[in-house]
């Protein structure tokens, strides 16, 4: 004689929801992003950029010579004031 076991029905796997993000984002969905270039009049090179609530200047300063009071004894690169 075959004995069939008995199985309790399970209801169906519910979907979680999806996760969110204090600021309401998905996981999946990058924060947004806003890149001001130009942003300082005075320097060769600059950006404002924002990312969410992150806030970055970025300003580039370039000169044909070395700057007084620096000798280019090394490789390194050296963040130097204008």
């Amino acid at each position: 004689m075959l004995y069939s076991r008995c199985t309790t029905s399970q209801p169906a796997a519910q979907k979680e929801p999806p996760l969110e993000r204090k600021d309401g984002r998905r996981p999946d969905q990058m924060r947004p992003l806003r890149i001001n270039p130009g942003y300082l009049p005075h320097a060769e090179g600059s950006a404002l950029i924002e990312l969410g609530g992150t806030v970055v200047l970025c300003a580039v300063s370039a000169e044909d010579r070395v700057p007084l009071g620096v000798y280019a004894r090394t490789t390194s690169t050296t963040l130097m004031p204008r």
